[in-house]
């Protein structure tokens, strides 16, 4: 057989077995699977990620709860909850009579601070330049 008979052989080869090894393009927001996480990040439910965009912003003096693309306001449903309350960093819920409170933000608690806490006055002194 000559040169370019097995040339043209082992091209064909190629050719036909590529489409076999080839792999579909991969989506670049879900981890490899060999990572574990891929199971993990289609387990949220619409619910879950709901919670996680929830914001609140002032608009004429009034706050607003954020869920996903809806401003929500005092009275207004969330869920099966109606809002009761609504502070820079909790909003508060009724559902079945029950009065839940839900921060914004885990593990940031507001509180006042006693004037002995503040410590010593700022003393500024004036340099000239």
């Amino acid at each position: 057989m000559s040169q370019i008979a097995r040339s043209v052989l082992a091209l064909s080869w190629v050719l036909a077995l590529s489409p076999l090894c080839a792999q579909g393009p991969r989506d670049p927001t879900v981890p490899p699977p060999d990572v574990g996480l891929a199971a993990q990040a289609g387990a949220k439910t619409p619910a879950s990620a709901s919670e996680a965009t929830l914001s609140i912003i002032a608009r004429d003096g009034q706050l607003f709860v954020v869920q996903g693309t809806r401003l929500l306001g005092l009275g207004q449903k969330m869920g099966e909850a109606h809002i009761e309350r609504i502070t820079e960093t909790d909003v508060w819920l009724r559902q079945r009579g029950v009065l839940t409170k839900r921060p914004l933000f885990a593990g940031i608690a507001r509180r006042s601070i006693a004037q002995e806490d503040v410590g010593v006055s700022l003393q500024f002194s004036r340099s000239s330049p």
